[in-house]
């Protein structure tokens, strides 16, 4: 049986009045996770006492994305579909500093770059993903066409640097090298992509064992394992 349930029958007190979009655990202080709503709030909460310990109220329309920064864990990012991503410290409560950036159209997913703890990548409903340093406040890093259709998720390697999976509606995963971005103006390069027959691809992830195993689900209710070692365009990217 689960230790706790927060929203199953009496609701606990603080509870979202809507669907919950996203959740993320945080890594460090394993007692706290953070939700994200359709109620357009951030709450955060405390498993040990099964409590809503704070509301946050920044954005302006559904939070489809939190996630916490696993070199600092106490700085929370959330996506919206406002178009706008929030930063912020999560222990400060209704002190603290919102910092915000802007995307083109509803965001899909956010991720913190597991290598460079000031970068988030963020995909959105346009087919779009984009690259944020929170130290800066000039927009976007790069931005990029990933999709024709809306990019559903994306995902970074833990394990090696660089490397970036996106999925999306039209069925396919795509590959990419992030490091042709990091020069001005350049743009991460497409390393390969596979349609898998799993329906529009609604999420994808590198797994954190084995560094080029990518899984992903789609809308006919299937999950798909695709390794890329041996496809030739990651062998001559990332080449060990």
């Amino acid at each position: 049986d689960p230790h706790g349930v927060l929203g199953h029958g009496k609701l606990k007190e603080g509870s979202h009045t809507d669907a919950v979009m996203g959740i993320s655990w945080n890594s460090v202080n394993t007692n706290l996770f953070a939700s994200g709503s359709a109620d357009k709030t951030v709450k955060l909460w405390d498993i040990s006492t099964q409590q809503c310990v704070h509301t946050f109220n920044h954005h302006k329309d559904k939070v489809q994305s939190v996630v916490w920064n696993s070199s600092e864990s106490h700085i929370l990012l959330s996506g919206s579909f406002d178009q706008s991503l929030a930063v912020f410290d999560a222990r400060q409560g209704d002190s603290a500093e919102v910092i915000n950036f802007s995307v083109s159209a509803d965001v899909e997913c956010a991720v913190w770059d597991p290598h460079n703890g000031a970068h988030f990548y963020v995909s959105s409903e346009d087919g779009k993903v984009s690259c944020f340093d929170v130290r800066s406040n000039k927009g976007a890093v790069f931005s990029f066409k990933a999709h024709l259709e809306p990019c559903s998720a994306l995902s970074i390697s833990p394990n090696v640097a660089g490397l970036m999976a996106t999925c999306s509606p039209d069925k396919s995963v795509k590959v990419w090298d992030l490091r042709s971005s990091m020069s001005k103006g350049g743009k991460p390069a497409l390393v390969c992509q596979k349609t898998m027959a799993l329906g529009g691809i609604y999420d994808c992830s590198f797994s954190v064992d084995d560094p080029y195993l990518i899984a992903a689900g789609g809308d006919q209710g299937i999950l798909g394992l695709w390794d890329i070692a041996e496809e030739e365009g990651v062998k001559n990217a990332f080449s060990k």
